[in-house]
């Protein structure tokens, strides 16, 4: 029997897009997500997740409800519905 868990390792990364600028994210989950590095947003602001994995992308838009601060990498969302 082959072993066909040797020799791969997906390649993965998560950015955030809002308002042009791409911030990393170091951890996504349902109703939050965690910024590598913080910075100041205001509550309301939309933004996009791009997901890429092994060079397919996968994108979904949601709601920063509190905005984001730079002294906090924890960041409360809401998926948005597609248009």
């Amino acid at each position: 029997m082959q072993d066909l868990t040797q020799g791969y390792s997906a390649k993965i990364d998560l950015q955030l897009l809002v308002n042009g600028q791409a911030l990393d994210v170091a951890q996504v989950g349902p109703s939050r997500c965690v910024l590598t590095q913080p910075v100041d947003l205001p509550p309301g602001t939309e933004g996009e997740f791009i997901l890429t994995v092994d060079g397919h992308d996968r994108r979904w838009h949601v709601l920063l409800l509190d905005g984001a601060a730079a002294d906090n990498p924890v960041v409360r969302l809401r998926d948005v519905p597609s248009k």
